[in-house]
């Protein structure tokens, strides 16, 4: 029975000893105007150890309405350079519950921010929400598209050109009608006649 007891103790012992061993402590660097890093993701029971390292008075304060809730500096920044965190300065926080924890500094407000991840919760910046699955329904028919056919262009006919009649300039020679020979020679016997003052026709 003693035997029992004391193996129930070592286990207990070694149980106790892993829980504290496995228990870890994060750093975050406080400079002027960030933490860094501005996001952290540690596990249930870890411990988040910020170290002022900057020149100016800073705070390390959790937003309001949060499970957990810390305050490195109540009354800053009523008198910075005793009730805010000074270069050098350490603060420590072990988080018991799992969540997304945000926290900012008094002295500059949520322009200097940061947040602490635990037990497996997701930062708030990239939280996505999930995709809805799209209903499978009845697939769509396949519309063929309509081809408009090409109307082909009718052809103008040409016109073709009257041919100019050709004036044939160049004179007759020669012969030439009986009726322009004869009224040749009545304008000659006239002239005679005239000249002569005789009547070729009449004289016998």
């Amino acid at each position: 029975m003693r035997v029992a007891v004391v193996a129930v103790l070592a286990i207990g012992g070694a149980s106790y000893a892993g829980l504290a061993a496995a228990q870890t402590d994060h750093d975050v660097s406080i400079g002027d105007n960030v933490y860094e890093p501005e996001s952290i993701a540690i596990a249930v029971g870890d411990t988040v150890v910020w170290t002022h390292e900057g020149a100016r008075p800073h705070s390390v304060t959790s937003d309001p309405n949060q499970a957990d809730e810390f305050d490195s500096s109540p009354t800053c920044p009523t008198n910075p350079v005793t009730d805010c965190m000074q270069a050098g300065a350490t603060f420590e926080y072990t988080f018991e519950t799992a969540g997304t924890f945000t926290y900012f500094c008094r002295v500059h407000g949520t322009a200097m921010s940061g947040q602490v991840v635990v037990g497996g919760a997701q930062p708030t910046e990239s939280e996505t929400p999930s995709e809805t699955p799209l209903p499978t329904g009845t697939p769509l028919p396949t519309v063929s598209p309509t081809v408009t056919p090409t109307p082909t262009p009718s052809l103008t006919p040409t016109p073709t050109p009257t041919p100019t009649p050709t004036l044939d300039e160049t004179p007759q020679t020669g012969g030439g009608t009986p009726a322009a020979a004869v009224g040749a020679a009545l304008i000659v016997l006239a002239g005679l006649a005239l000249r002569f003052g005789k009547d070729p026709l009449t004289e016998g």
